[in-house]
């Protein structure tokens, strides 16, 4: 039973292994300001395509604005690689009315992230997957004055299978993150084996389960063997 432990874990170990790494940037009103953070992994591997390079401007600590009419948010103080081959929304609102096509953030802190409808930046020569992490604070703002519309927002890349996907969630509760969708008629095992590991487990199982069988088979015929022999020595 311990060698049977040990392959079942193995089996499900492996079939957690297909997870897929997204990024999820969130807006929200935080009191008189509006906050916004981004989060987790991107994957390159995939469905993306490198285009060009951008810089900040010289001089200047780094580049810390939003501008949704373009589904444009910027967070980088460095050199980035530009990469094409994302599908997914060209705005998130009808953008900031007003002087300048920016609206620049007060306070920020991390940040090699730049979306721009269907284009993204990021550090090209960091190892994969490629770790987010920044905030921006846009003080006595609203999601109003900004120009944001309240909504979910997708942008994916590559297969539904090894592909990736960048999120930005304004002004909704957490988590925001959609689920994957789910037939009612069907469950959505979690983790998936697929079905040669279905069939593999399967035979595992019967073959154990035959091993036991045997082995209450033969005790008794042991036993009477003895019984008999013991009777008429």
């Amino acid at each position: 039973m311990k060698h049977l432990s040990r392959i079942l874990a193995a089996v499900l170990f492996a079939g957690s292994l297909s997870a897929q790494a997204a990024v999820v940037i969130t807006i929200d009103q935080v009191g008189d300001d509006v906050v916004l953070k981004g989060s987790g992994s991107i994957d390159t591997r995939n469905g993306l395509r490198r285009s060009h390079s951008t810089n900040p401007p010289a001089g200047s600590a780094g580049v810390y604005r939003m501008r949704p009419l373009t589904a444009y948010i910027a967070a980088h103080s460095n050199e980035l690689a530009v990469y094409q081959g994302m599908e997914g929304p060209k705005t998130i609102g009808p953008g900031y009315i007003g002087p300048g096509r920016y609206t620049v953030a007060n306070q920020y802190s991390g940040g090699n992230l730049v979306l721009d409808r269907t284009l993204i930046a990021f550090d090209g020569s960091a190892a994969l997957p490629i770790l987010i992490d920044f905030s921006m604070t846009f003080e006595n703002q609203t999601l109003e004055t900004i120009g944001i519309d309240v909504g979910r927002y997708k942008w994916t890349w590559g297969t539904p299978e090894d592909g990736d996907s960048l999120t930005v969630c304004a002004g909704l509760p957490a988590p925001c993150v959609e689920e994957e969708p789910t037939t009612p008629t069907r469950a959505t095992p979690v983790p998936t084996l697929g079905a040669f590991g279905l069939m593999g487990l399967a035979g595992v199982i019967g073959a154990a389960g035959a091993a036991m069988t045997r082995r209450r088979k033969q005790l008794p015929n042991l036993f009477s063997q003895v019984t008999f022999k013991w009777l008429f020595f």
